[in-house]
């Protein structure tokens, strides 16, 4: 079973996988955030291939199948040692517990596995280096063919639930330093940095764009978060000309077909950078950024070790020159070319060879075999809690004895998908196969992938015949 925990951050690398070993002769069942433990409980899966996140472990101690379980930090530690390691201890978070019970993890770099390895959370040996699925499109990726100023906005915290935004900081009150409410900031941080981070990022970004606009009329293309609401940004098409909003835009097109692209700080840039794209900074323009995410080597966000990677100017009209530069082709993709490589060798284990999802793919097929063979976990056995209700006894039952019940969830959830009033925010979020809008070039990545790993294979049997 192979649970897709975010549609639009995570569909593309995880269907990857998916489509490798159904090529294989697997039989793999999907799921997402609402379907896994109905799929779990009534599919029975020999293994189960699920994001390395917390809050799980409540649910998963309840089910009564225990199969293997095949983690993937999907966050990959791209801030660093220190918000690496912190992120297996956040408050009321069970993500270390998770690890300890897994069978078999995946880390994106060599220096991920030895932090997990110094965290104890699981055998060394048991963690394999495969980088991530999500950036295997950039192993095949097509010609570019630049026409647009690409944003990439994170407001995530803001613009997600805005109704929730009182409430969110009503949570937060609670929290003191010592929780570390988010690995991206320093312990000191609280809910009213990230806001006004984001708040401050924001403005800046919109204080480029406003000026751009004055110098050149190429096309702007806004590319919310994964878990904003695109919605929020509408009013912003009449305010600049030519500019659009695309939140179901694959990352891979959004970043190949981009001129520069225009960040705060973030690592989605990165993939930016692995089509020859620069990324303009807004960091650096900030006043008093490092007051509030700021101050030591916990600083995630503020300290990033991709930074050294984005262009960081120190103004608006520094900013725009670089733009304009960028669409005239006239700018270097990275700043610093050696950070960058040295960065995306010890992080992201690229450039690579094999594509991480057929690496994954092997593993579990490995271990399912494993379990076939033995006829029982071989490495852990996680201790089952009963259910805390008759209602979830109930929903055991129903899924594990009576067929279609998962089917009742999947129909609650479409749905949702065509008549709530969320229903865009939830295919963004959620994925099922019914609304994802990139399954056919999932498939068409996954062939010409496939093609090249077998031409690679011919190369070399032809070389070592000849030799």
């Amino acid at each position: 079973m192979v649970m897709i925990d975010q549609a639009t951050r995570d569909a593309f690398g995880q269907l990857l996988v998916v489509h490798y070993l159904r090529a294989r002769g697997a039989r793999v069942i999907i799921a997402n955030q609402a379907t896994w433990i109905g799929s779990w409980e009534r599919y029975r899966p020999d293994v189960v291939y699920i994001s390395w996140i917390g809050g799980m472990m409540k649910d998963i101690l309840k089910l009564r199948h225990k199969p293997e379980i095949a983690l993937m930090d999907q966050e990959g530690g791209r801030l660093g040692e220190v918000a690496f390691k912190r992120s297996f201890f956040r408050a009321n978070d069970d993500k270390a517990d998770l690890g300890r019970h897994g069978s078999l993890a995946f880390a994106w770099g060599h220096v991920h596995k030895k932090w997990i390895g110094e965290l104890g959370l699981l055998p060394i040996e048991k963690v394999l280096v495969t980088g991530s699925p999500r950036l295997d499109p950039y192993i095949d990726a097509e010609p570019a063919r630049r026409r647009y100023i690409g944003v990439t906005l994170r407001g995530d915290a803001v613009t997600s639930v805005p109704l929730n935004f009182v409430r969110n900081i009503f949570e937060y009150a609670s929290l003191g330093p010592e929780d570390w409410f988010s690995v991206g900031y320093p312990q000191k941080a609280q809910q009213e940095d990230r806001i006004w981070h984001i708040a401050a990022g924001m403005r800046y970004i919109f204080k480029i764009l406003i000026h751009v606009r004055r110098h050149t009329d190429t096309p702007i293309v806004l590319r919310p978060g994964p878990w904003e609401r695109h919605d929020m940004y509408e009013f912003i098409t009449e305010k600049i000309k030519g500019i659009s909003i695309e939140p179901t835009m694959s990352q891979l097109d959004y970043v190949r077909n981009a001129h520069v692209v225009i960040d705060e700080c973030s690592s989605l840039g990165l993939e930016a950078i692995l089509v020859g794209t620069p990324v303009v900074s807004a960091q650096d323009l900030i006043p008093r950024l490092e007051e509030h995410i700021g101050g030591g080597k916990d600083a995630g966000l503020f300290n990033a070790p991709y930074k050294k990677s984005y262009w960081l100017p120190k103004s608006v009209e520094e900013a725009g020159e670089l733009i304009i530069r960028a669409i005239g082709s006239k700018l270097p993709t990275v700043p610093d070319p050696g950070s960058t490589a040295e960065y995306l060798a010890n992080f992201h284990s690229w450039p690579r060879s094999r594509p991480s999802s057929f690496q994954i793919g092997d593993a579990l097929l490995e271990l399912a075999a494993t379990r076939v063979h033995a006829h029982k976990r071989h490495f852990v056995t996680t201790p089952q809690t009963p259910p805390v209700s008759s209602f979830e006894r109930l929903k055991s039952i129903l899924y594990r004895h009576v067929p279609g019940s998962i089917y009742l969830v999947k129909l609650q959830m479409s749905l949702r998908f065509l008549f709530s009033p969320d229903r865009k925010h939830l295919r963004k979020y959620h994925y099922m196969a019914m609304v994802y809008p990139h399954g056919k070039k999932v498939r068409d990545l996954f062939n010409r992938l496939k093609t090249r790993g077998e031409r690679g294979l011919t190369s070399r049997a032809a070389a070592h015949r000849d030799a």
